[in-house]
Formats: structure tokens, C-alpha cells, sequence
């Protein structure tokens, strides 16, 4: 029984990651560029809807395995809750330097407006951000989330597993997203990626 709650996660997650990836890809989006432009302004927009929405689903419909790997005690779970306020930090911190219009996809509709818009660009413009937290990581929002999840100081059995689903579809989606980057930015970003890890700082 517990085996079949564990594939049905693992189902679940892998359906997210694959459905994102497909829907997050440039041929996805260029074909829904050359068939229906008039949607490509807010197609930031409706993914990031369709996302919460898809995650929302999956965590109702993971089934609960009730089977405790640890809880700590203190001073140790203050410890980890000290680590949690740390990445909840570290992730404000990177906001700073985070485009949340562009992301969101209000920025794309504002250009839409005021006819700034380029369908060619397919929903994002951005600039090739290497400073403050994109110093010790590539992706440093992927990298304070997985620290904030992983450092609960109790642990059970399908959360542990969600975790490592989760973990694992940040990192492939690191790939995916850097292979846009490296098409868009070219050697520069090339150069960013020798010199900065991906995700976890002081691991390149």
C-alpha cells in the first residue's frame, strides 16, 4: 500500500514537471505564437495561473503516508527553525534583484497596452542578472526554497518524498531554463556558468 502512495507522488510530480517544461519551452511557445498572437501578451500570465493551480491539484490529491522519519527536539528544531528564517531572508534578499513584473507577467501585458509589445520575443525580456545573490548561484530562489522546505524540523514520509520531487524539478528545470539562457545571452552566460554554481553555492 505504501509503495503505490509513493508511485502515485511520484506520478503526480512527474506529470507537473513534464506538462511545465512542454508549456515552458521556446517550440511550445512559438508554435502559440504563430497560431494565435493575440494570446502571447498574457501567456506569462495564464502559466503561472495554470501552474498554481496544477500544484494545487497535486498536493490535494498526493495521498498522505503518516509515517515519521524524525522530529527533533531542542535545541535542535530551533536550530532549524533559525535556518528557515535565514533562506526566508536570503529569499527577500534576492527579490530585490528579481524582475517580479516580468516573471508574473504583468510587465508583458503593460507593453501589450501601451504597443511596446514584440511577439517575437515570446512573453520575456529580461537582462542577464549576475550580481547580489546571483553571485554564489545561478538560480538563488531555487536554491533558498529548497533550503526553507528541506529544513522543517519534523519529517514525514510523503513530505520527504515531495521534497525530492520538488528538488529534482527545480534542477531540470534549471537545464532547461539555462539552455534558453545560453541562446539568448551566448558566451556571457557561458562565462557566468564556469564561474557561479547552479544552485547550491561553493558546489559548481
Amino acid at each position: 500500500m505504501i509503495v503505490l502512495k509513493i508511485a502515485a507522488i511520484l506520478l503526480l510530480y512527474a506529470s507537473f514537471g513534464l506538462v511545465h517544461t512542454i508549456l515552458a519551452g521556446f517550440k511550445f511557445k512559438e508554435k502559440t505564437a504563430l497560431r494565435y498572437p493575440a494570446i502571447m501578451p498574457y501567456y506569462r500570465l495564464l502559466y503561472n495561473a495554470f501552474s498554481l493551480l496544477h500544484f494545487y491539484l497535486i498536493y490535494e490529491l498526493a495521498p498522505a503516508i503518516d509515517i515519521k522519519l524524525y522530529d527533533l527536539q531542542p535545541p535542535f528544531d530551533l536550530a532549524m527553525y533559525g535556518v528557515q528564517i535565514c533562506s526566508l531572508v536570503f529569499l527577500l534578499y534576492t527579490l530585490r534583484y528579481f524582475d517580479g513584473k516580468e516573471f508574473l507577467g504583468i510587465s508583458q501585458i503593460i507593453r501589450h497596452k501601451n504597443k511596446q509589445y514584440q511577439v517575437e520575443t515570446l512573453d520575456e525580456e529580461s537582462l542577464l542578472q549576475t550580481t547580489g545573490p546571483y553571485r554564489i548561484s545561478r538560480h538563488p530562489l531555487y536554491f533558498g526554497s529548497i533550503v526553507f522546505l528541506a529544513t522543517r524540523p519534523f519529517m514525514f514520509l510523503d513530505y520527504f518524498i515531495q521534497l525530492l520531487c520538488i528538488t529534482a524539478y527545480f534542477y531540470i528545470g534549471a537545464v532547461y531554463e539555462e539552455e534558453k539562457l545560453v541562446k539568448k545571452f551566448g558566451t556571457a552566460y557561458m562565462e557566468y556558468q564556469k564561474s557561479t554554481p547552479m544552485i547550491f553555492p561553493f558546489f559548481k
